[in-house]
């Protein structure tokens, strides 16, 4: 306060005032809770830009991934029309530009890039057992039972 009363001009008797209001009016705790209010939106609207980029991206990915799948798809159809002499198409008949390999490594990438993007596993496995019927149960513990009681 003794700054601003000094850069006003003000007296000291000011002074006392500005600080007797401060105190009775909670401005130091007003302010603190202003600025407070003021950095929550700062931050709500950096966390929401980073969030609109994220999108962003993750759709530019999956236009990415989805090119990259139709153009692996369509050097796969010009082989498969290629070895197969069909010479009916005549978007197949050009010749194609990339070998067997190298469309099988594009259509792997751009499957993972596109499983990255939608949020899935890379891979899904499934486990199986064997389980044993009733009456195989019942069976199986005889035999436990009789061998541990023959020890």
């Amino acid at each position: 306060m003794p700054k601003v009363s000094g850069v006003m001009g003000k007296s000291d008797t000011y002074h006392k005032q500005l600080a007797q209001w401060s105190t009775d009016h909670g401005w130091r705790r007003r302010v603190e809770a202003w600025d407070a209010h003021k950095d929550a939106i700062n931050v709500e609207a950096q966390l929401e830009a980073r969030r609109a980029a994220s999108r962003d991206m993750v759709e530019r990915h999956l236009q990415i991934s989805t090119h990259l799948q139709r153009l692996a798809s369509l050097e796969l159809m010009r082989w498969i029309h290629k070895v197969g002499g069909d010479t009916s198409n005549p978007d197949m008949q050009a010749e194609p530009v990339l070998i067997p390999q190298h469309i099988q490594s594009l259509l792997d990438y751009a499957i993972k890039l596109e499983r990255l993007n939608r949020n899935e596993p890379e891979s899904i496995t499934e486990t199986r057992e064997k389980t044993m019927s009733k009456d195989e149960l019942e069976t199986r513990i005889k035999h436990l039972l009789k061998t541990r009681c023959d020890e």
